[in-house]
């Protein structure tokens, strides 16, 4: 797998020869983040070329205070389910060969959303 910084954004590329099916990976509220890099290195492990974009891009941040249980912070907790996680990462996957990897085999859009 090569990785590449291109003018604020972490673009993720499969090992091989392409074209390869590709993929913009947006940020929650903490920015382009090791979280998002991480997540773009997993997709180009599964043959997409993932860029993570940073809206932000050094302007506004999202204040996180310690302690108050934000409803987005990632849940590592014993409330986390491994299982669910698993699931919905494999749903992704899924949804990306069926509406993006597919999609750029056959003349015609590069993605068809339902």
């Amino acid at each position: 797998m090569r990785t590449a910084t291109l003018r604020g954004s972490y673009l993720a590329v499969p090992d091989g020869e392409g074209p390869f099916p590709g993929v913009v990976v947006v940020h929650e509220a903490y920015g382009l983040n090791d979280n998002i890099k991480d997540v773009c290195r997993r997709l180009a492990g599964e043959g997409f070329v993932a860029m993570g974009v940073d809206l932000f891009e050094g302007r506004h941040r999202a204040e996180v205070y310690p302690g108050a249980k934000h409803s987005f912070v990632n849940d590592q907790s014993r409330n986390h389910d491994a299982g669910a996680a698993a699931d919905s990462w494999q749903r992704v996957l899924a949804f990306f060969d069926e509406h993006v990897r597919q999609a750029n085999r056959a003349p015609g859009p590069a993605f068809t959303p339902d």
